[in-house]
């Protein structure tokens, strides 16, 4: 399970998260479902994009391996694929899973897989599922006028406007 604290999260602290992670983890292992939980920060969007279209699109980009993905979106979607992997007793080691995971990656294994269960679901090259996804009416590019570093960035703020613009659920 991934439970996300801060300021874009349900939990805004991650004591708060904490608590829900075992108690979300007490209940897998009460069904029988070995289960285990990650908490990772929510204090500033994930991606590049906000939304839910444009966030599946980001994430279609680490599966096809484009070179342009965003690298801390990939990081995570690493580092939680390699935990279940080593939880699952398919890897032995982080090292051992991140190499599997990079291979699965590179050789096009990911989005054959991604496609496999997108194909499950009724969707196919001719009717593909980014295409499908709603969309807000509205998108707009954030461009800095300078160079520099941004700091921080109030997720919770980010994803209010996103919504006015048309990207809820």
């Amino acid at each position: 399970l991934d439970v996300k604290f801060g300021s874009g999260a349900f939990m805004k602290d991650i004591e708060t998260a904490r608590e829900l992670a075992k108690v979300m983890v007490s209940i897998g292992v009460g069904a029988g479902v070995k289960t285990v939980a990650a908490l990772t920060s929510m204090e500033e969007p994930l991606g590049f994009a906000v939304g839910n279209a444009l966030e599946i699109t980001e994430a279609v980009d680490i599966l096809s391996n484009k070179p342009d993905s965003n690298p801390s979106l990939r990081e995570l979607c690493i580092a939680l694929s390699a935990l279940a992997m080593i939880h699952a007793g398919v890897s032995h080691s982080d090292l051992e899973a991140r190499e599997t995971i990079d291979h699965i990656i590179s050789s096009g294994k990911a989005l054959e897989t991604w496609n496999n269960l997108i194909a499950a679901q009724g969707y196919s090259q001719q009717n593909p599922i980014l295409e499908s996804l709603p969309k807000a009416p509205v998108t707009a590019e954030c461009i800095s006028p300078a160079s520099g570093y941004i700091t921080s960035i109030d997720a919770r703020r980010v994803g209010e406007i996103a919504m006015q613009m048309g990207a809820g659920r």
